[in-house]
């Protein structure tokens, strides 16, 4: 049965999209680059930004890989850390608390979004090598599953652009959420809204009140869907298309938005697991390795 408030998913609450941003920052240019970007979301949202920086230290993809140089992580005025993050700061006109933690950075980053009630969490990846995703331990999934909050990556050289926002969805029944993200940031930056989908039949042919006897319920629950969803986008003058991606969501969604420079991929975080769901935890962080462009992971 179709939940009744999906069309309610879609509605845009009409203030700002994010309040309170946490951004994972260390020294390397990955997450150097997350916090510039995060600063001029920030900036833009008129949000409050927590930086957090912590030791052992984290690459710019969030991997623990072992204590090095420990004095110089820790954001004591002086460290280099401290200094980037300031100068950024200061750069992007921006003001923002900076806090020190030790331990797992996972739960560290967890536990004071959930003591600020962040609901953006920003942390910068860095490609590497298939293999190395599997061996270690990346905090990227991790954050997504112990956080309400959702998370936004920038893998390394990603930034911003507004003009294009991809939305992916394949389970209607984890898409709304990710849905009204999608139109809401549409909406507020006047982006196009491509809306990236399995084959579910015509999008403009008038939806059934209950599937017809030669269509699944599954394939008939997406078509209302998307139809409910654009109608909810023509309201918000929002411009959509519907795209159908070669290959399996969400990777072939992710190809097609590197491919034509999107500048925000929307996804539910249960579609970007889905994936590779036999390897647990790291099945996010490999379907974020195929990508260049801004990955916003929504909670269903």
């Amino acid at each position: 049965m179709l939940q009744a408030d999906w069309c309610g998913h879609f509605r845009g609450s009409g203030m700002a999209l994010f309040g309170k941003i946490l951004i994972g920052v260390d020294g390397s240019e990955p997450g150097l680059n997350a916090l510039r970007q995060g600063c001029r979301l920030g900036r833009a949202e008129r949000a409050r930004i927590v930086a957090v920086s912590g030791a052992p230290r984290y690459e710019g993809d969030l991997s623990l890989v072992g204590v090095r140089n420990l004095d110089s992580v820790m954001n004591a005025p002086g460290s280099p850390v401290f200094q980037a993050t300031q100068r950024i700061a200061q750069e992007e006109g921006v003001v923002l608390d900076h806090l020190t933690t030790s331990g797992d950075i996972a739960e560290r980053i967890t536990e004071v979004s959930a003591q600020y009630q962040c609901d953006l969490i920003i942390l910068g990846y860095q490609h590497r090598p298939a293999l190395w995703r599997l061996v270690l331990n990346s905090i990227i999934p991790t954050v997504m599953d112990e956080s309400p909050a959702d998370v936004l990556i920038f893998p390394q050289g990603s930034h911003f652009t507004w003009q294009d926002v991809l939305l992916a969805i394949d389970d209607p029944r984890f898409s709304g959420r990710a849905a009204r993200r999608a139109l809401d940031f549409a909406r507020a930056y006047g982006a196009r809204l491509l809306i990236a989908a399995p084959p579910a039949g015509s999008a403009t042919r008038p939806a059934d009140p209950s599937p017809s006897p030669a269509e699944e319920l599954p394939r008939w629950q997406q078509r209302r869907f998307l139809q409910e969803f654009q109608q909810q986008a023509d309201t918000a003058h929002v411009r959509t298309e519907i795209v159908t991606p070669a290959g399996r969501i969400p990777n072939a969604a992710i190809d097609q938005a590197c491919r034509e420079g999107i500048g925000l991929a929307i996804l539910p975080q249960a579609l970007l697991r889905s994936r590779w769901a036999f390897l647990g935890q790291r099945s996010a962080a490999l379907a974020l390795q195929r990508s260049s462009c801004p990955i916003l992971a929504v909670h269903s």
